[in-house]
């Protein structure tokens, strides 16, 4: 399995290709009305192809599969049989594409692993039983303690500042509830730490760590009640900051999973809210140009800063918490 960043750069063609496909498909519905029902259906269903990033990738291509009826119907209806034709084929092309992840993919990209422990009690036994000395190649099975911990300081460095930097550019609220995401990723920066040098600890032992954590995010939640013309930024950013109790799950890939795909209910809310503002000269006038896009980029930079915590966790800890099996006892030395 590739490097968070490697698996950035693996993604890319697949991501612009999908932002090409959703563009042309704008741009084609308003040149073509006739076909505005055929190039949405293409649109959604290939959306599909994000499989590729989910842990669950059948329910994401179902849930594509199931959504081509909506426009399926109106393409339907059109004279020809062409037009059933491109349903059909379709449905078939998603059935497959569906069949293909659950058989080779069905909990992710199934990646060429190498099961360390394995393999290292498999030679020992055979140095043993040849009864000839002989040493094991350790340095590919070491605890890489470096990486877990830069790898998260990139995800910061490189989604959590922007969408701080896109809060404060906002002003008001958005600065005090950045600063409680800051907090909060710095709370659980010192605690991979910890991890990083330490053997699991016990369960009572592992809840004092746990609380630094636990008490920003529970301030944070205070948010999901807000009210105003901001009630929607704020109840996405408290909404999806629970994510960052994954570090107390056994299994945490499918909960952050969870609370990325439940982040649409306030981001779109938000985009929508900054489209119809661009249609309407007089908000235009009152709003300007700079707020709409700051809209716009605080809800970018947040889902990227959630879908970079969630490429994190099934890197490092998709099993739980990774912790150092050669570290020394977790807490105060």
């Amino acid at each position: 399995r590739p490097s968070y960043d490697n698996m950035a750069e693996i993604l890319a063609p697949t991501e612009k290709a999908l932002m090409r496909v959703e563009s042309a498909a704008g741009e084609l519905a308003d040149e073509h009305p006739d076909f505005k029902n055929h190039l949405q259906m293409i649109a959604g269903a290939m959306s599909s192809m994000g499989w590729v990033t989910s842990c669950e990738p059948k329910n994401l291509i179902s849930d594509a599969l199931n959504a081509v009826p909506v426009f399926a119907k109106y393409v339907e209806e059109k004279e020809g049989p062409e037009h059933a034709a491109l349903v059909k084929s379709l449905k078939a092309l998603l059935r497959t594409l569906r069949a293909y992840a659950d058989k080779y993919h069905n909990a992710g990209l199934a990646w060429n692993t190498w099961n360390a422990q394995a393999q290292t009690s498999l030679a020992k036994k055979a140095v043993d039983a040849s009864g000839v000395s002989g040493s094991i190649d350790t340095e590919r099975y070491k605890y890489h303690a470096a990486e877990i911990l830069g790898d998260y300081d990139q995800l910061l460095r490189d989604k959590v500042v922007p969408f701080v930097q896109a809060a404060y550019a906002l002003g008001g609220d958005m600065v005090e509830i950045a600063d409680s995401v800051q907090k909060a990723f710095k709370a659980q920066r010192d605690m991979l730490e910890e991890v990083t040098a330490s053997r699991r600890p016990s369960d009572e032992d592992l809840e004092d760590m746990l609380e630094e954590t636990s008490e920003v995010l529970a301030e944070l939640a205070e948010w999901e009640e807000a009210e105003g013309p901001r009630a929607s930024h704020l109840k996405l950013i408290a909404n999806g900051m629970a994510a960052l109790a994954w570090v107390s799950l056994e299994v945490p890939v499918t909960y952050v999973t969870e609370v990325v795909n439940s982040l649409p209910v306030f981001s779109d809310k938000i985009l929508k809210e900054a489209a119809q503002r661009k249609k309407d000269p007089k908000k235009e006038e009152q709003e300007g140009e700079d707020e709409k896009d700051l809209d716009t980029e605080l809800v970018t930079t947040f889902r990227e800063a959630m879908r970079g915590l969630l490429a994190y966790v099934k890197q490092y800890h998709s099993q739980g918490l990774q912790w150092n099996p050669n570290g020394r006892k977790a807490g105060p030395s």
